[in-house]
């Protein structure tokens, strides 16, 4: 298990009401890749993670609650039914550490996992889900209502209360900021943001068992083997830069050229003949850019002088001056400098 801090004495954050009025929470999970459109059109880089948990009991005072974190593209990422699981744990846990007999109903916008909480599947695709899934199972009580509200992202004139709710744990979601003006109808009693391993209250594992990151020491949301994979993984390809760093060779970076164009392009629902032209432009202007300039020449000498990379060519060496080497292999200053800033 580990020690932690911030995970060991969870307090309820929760505001504090005199009346038996339903409590609501809403929850909403947000989830992107990178900041720009090509990480987020071939699924690299940087994995972003939002978990929003917003309370109220009169939909005009909301109390939020933000917990993000970033992950790197070599770990592996959460199932969203896992991060919404351990969202419900966290507000049972503060609502069984705040309230007596004050109903609370909690709206959950995926629509399988109400089903399975309702009634707890025989098998599960992840252990990690499994095992959320029974923990929030202990914690329901008559007073705890399950409902699915799908998410709002556009919301019309005169909404319902769930749909109002709905909508505004989501844009919290999605932009990290308050969506709240400070003028009425609604106020905002309060907006925190929290790390993402912050959520899960280590106080609700009643005489159970969980892995804990050893770098982060956050509970894992992943199967242990996935991420015992993408450490193994990380330190490969640190083992290789090292050598190749020994060597005074450039590191490898990875090639994600083809694939964005494959987006871009929306190569796979493209007819069979249209998909294979594009495929062959597409290998040829990234392993044979600039080969056209070089047919009229008569000798070997013009020709293989046209088809070297001018940046890095010396008596020693001579590359073919491509795409993939231009942006990935050339130790020439200028384009390891520009690798670097990115």
């Amino acid at each position: 298990m580990g020690s932690s801090t911030h995970l060991a004495s969870p307090e309820p954050l929760l505001p504090s009401f005199s009346d038996q009025t339903p409590h609501h929470v809403y929850l909403a999970l947000h989830t992107s890749t990178g900041i720009s459109p090509l990480p987020q059109a071939v699924n690299t880089g940087v994995h972003r993670v939002s978990l929003v948990l917003l309370h109220t009991c009169d939909h005009v005072s909301w109390s939020s609650r933000l917990y993000c974190d970033a992950l790197a593209k070599t770990h592996a990422r959460p199932k969203s039914q896992a991060v919404l699981l351990m969202g419900l744990l966290r507000a049972l846990w503060d609502h069984q550490a705040s309230y007596d007999d004050i109903p609370l109903i909690l709206h959950i916008p995926d629509s399988a996992l109400v089903t399975s909480l309702r009634s707890p599947p025989t098998s599960s695709a992840s252990e990690v889900t499994a095992w959320l899934n029974e923990t929030v199972q202990l914690f329901l009580s008559p007073l705890v209502s399950l409902r699915h509200s799908p998410p709002v992202s556009v919301l019309l004139p005169n909404p319902q209360p769930s749909e109002l709710g709905m909508h505004l744990a989501q844009a919290y979601a999605a932009s990290g900021v308050s969506p709240l003006s400070p003028s009425p109808p609604f106020t905002e009693t309060s907006f925190t943001v929290h790390p993402l391993g912050e959520c899960f209250p280590v106080g609700a594992l009643r005489d159970s068992w969980t892995w804990r990151d050893l770098l982060t020491r956050d509970p894992l949301l992943v199967p242990l083997e996935q991420r015992v994979q993408s450490l193994r993984r990380l330190q490969a390809q640190r083992t290789r830069d090292l050598d190749r760093a020994s060597r005074g060779d450039p590191p490898i970076c990875e090639d994600v050229t083809l694939h964005f164009a494959a987006k871009v392009l929306d190569l796979s629902y493209l007819p069979q003949g249209s998909r294979s032209h594009y495929e062959k432009l597409l290998h040829e202007r990234h392993w044979s850019i600039g080969h056209n300039s070089c047919k009229e020449d008569s000798t070997a000498s013009e020709r293989r002088a046209l088809l070297t990379c001018s940046l890095c060519s010396s008596p020693d060496r001579c590359e073919d001056d491509t795409y993939d080497h231009v942006f990935r292999l050339c130790p020439s200053p200028l384009p390891c400098t520009s690798v670097g800033c990115h």
